[in-house]
């Protein structure tokens, strides 16, 4: 398979390998025979040998700081790619509630991510449980793979009529059909965040995470079991979901709406500049 990977690298003669996503040896591999780019989908920098290491989201927290001085002494460059588009133009409107199983009636609360099957753990499970209990109409919509015998015990605590609609290429029209999102306690969550925000979705979620450097901290948990207050309240207090849910469609107004293709422009032409990297016409 490495040399199948490395013929094909060879015929193809890329100018520069950019691999986005989680950690890989593959980029490394590739990287041994072009320019190399590495950007991870979450907050700071990914673990590569990569040339020139790319983060579209950072905080000024120490753990990055450090990421930053370790790649410098690597003699590795760091850039920044502002990676910022307007996700209301991806929303269709075509999405109904009755399309997804559920009634007007209901209360539906998301929980979205690419690894739900391990997100979904029994603590943050017992939480939803306590907080299914706060009202009969409450469902929960869980976006992302979830196997059979998760599913199965998820029903034992939350009731059969939970809705598991795996991946969706419709995501934002999933997220506007919701109430409330909520974030398991990890690391990222960002992507479906941004989206909420856009559509005016409140979110839940603990600090020190992608969701908290979308919202703000001050909008966000603790703990876990904090979950159930914060969920409380916007559930019955409807003028304080109001206020959150302006509050949020204001922030992704102030934040910017550009076309990503316009800052991968600009991300490659800064590229361009650094010695030994060259983009053709």
């Amino acid at each position: 398979n490495i040399k199948q990977l490395y013929q094909a690298v060879y015929d193809l003669k890329p100018i520069f390998s950019w691999y986005i996503g989680g950690e890989s040896i593959v980029g490394d591999f590739i990287g041994q025979m072009t320019t190399s780019i590495s950007m991870p989908c979450t907050n700071g920098y990914g673990i590569s040998n990569a040339d020139y290491m790319i983060t579209y989201k950072k905080d000024d927290s120490d753990r990055i700081q450090q990421q930053e001085r370790y790649l410098l002494e690597r003699k590795q460059s760091l850039l920044h790619l502002k990676l910022v588009s307007d996700h209301r133009e991806q929303y269709t409107g075509g999405l109904t509630r009755d399309m997804i199983g559920v009634t007007p009636k209901d209360y539906l609360i998301t929980i979205v991510g690419n690894r739900l099957n391990n997100e979904l753990t029994d603590d943050l499970i017992n939480v939803l449980g306590k907080i299914k209990l706060l009202q009969n109409n409450i469902k929960f919509v869980f976006v992302g793979e979830v196997s059979n015998t998760r599913c199965s015990y998820i029903n034992q605590i939350l009731g059969e009529e939970q809705v598991y609609l795996g991946f969706r290429e419709d995501l934002i029209d999933v997220i506007s059909l919701c109430d409330l999102m909520i974030n398991p306690p990890r690391i990222g969550g960002g992507g479906s965040a941004v989206m909420a925000c856009a559509m005016g979705i409140p979110i839940i979620s603990l600090k020190q995470c992608d969701v908290s450097m979308v919202i703000g901290e001050e909008m966000c948990c603790n703990e876990l079991d904090e979950y159930v207050e914060c969920a409380k309240r916007y559930i019955f207090d409807k003028s304080y979901w109001e206020e959150q849910s302006n509050c949020l469609k204001k922030n992704y107004e102030n934040k910017g709406v550009d076309r990503f293709h316009k800052y991968l422009g600009d991300m490659l032409y800064e590229l361009s500049k650094h010695e030994g990297f060259e983009i053709l016409n």
